[in-house]
């Protein structure tokens, strides 16, 4: 009977560890999703700057 408690108490542990380690992956794809937009921004700042007061001049 210790040995299936022991046994299970160690599934959980393992169960944990792979929660986290796709916790820090998602992370990992977020910062770099929200990098890619940080640097697109900054890049095309000047043309999209331009592109609203055009369309809104429009009005």
């Amino acid at each position: 009977m210790a040995e299936r408690e022991m046994h299970s108490v160690s599934e959980q542990g393992k169960d944990r560890g792979h929660d986290g380690q796709a916790l820090t992956e998602y992370a990992l794809i977020l910062t770099f999703i929200a990098l890619a937009c940080v640097v697109g921004v900054t890049l095309m700042g000047g043309s999209i700057s331009g592109f609203f007061t055009g369309f809104g001049g429009s009005f």
